[in-house]
Formats: structure tokens, C-alpha cells, sequence
């Protein structure tokens, strides 16, 4: 099962750049968007989550990128 095969392209962007224990700010830079548009894709990949927080989420995609190949 992987979760972020659900997340559109920027989502994963996201998703994979907050596993790397980016801020939503350096996140918002390396993408060239706004960090109200980051968190505008942290919510919605909370939700895909089922997550409380952007540290689960960053928790998450950190296992993920060392986890299942």
C-alpha cells in the first residue's frame, strides 16, 4: 500500500520534500509557491493520512522513503 499514490503531483512534491524534515517554508521555496499554498497541500495530505499533524506527516513520508521499495 502506498498512501501517496493517492496524492496528486504537487502532493507528493510536498509530501516527499516534508520527509526530507523540510519547514513549510523551505518547502514553499524549493517549490516556488506561497507557504499558505503549502499548508493548503499539508491539510489535504493529512487527510489522505489520517494524520493530526505536518511532524506525522513528515514522520510518515521520512518511513515511507526508507521503508517499502
Amino acid at each position: 500500500f502506498a498512501p501517496h499514490k493517492r496524492f496528486t503531483p504537487r502532493e507528493q512534491d510536498v509530501y516527499r520534500l516534508l520527509g526530507t524534515r523540510c519547514t513549510p517554508k523551505e518547502v514553499a521555496f524549493k517549490l516556488n509557491i506561497s507557504t499558505s499554498t503549502v499548508y493548503s497541500y499539508v491539510e489535504r495530505i493529512r487527510q489522505h493520512l489520517g494524520v493530526a499533524s505536518i511532524d506525522e506527516i513528515a514522520e510518515h513520508a521520512s518511513k515511507w522513503k526508507t521503508g517499502p521499495a
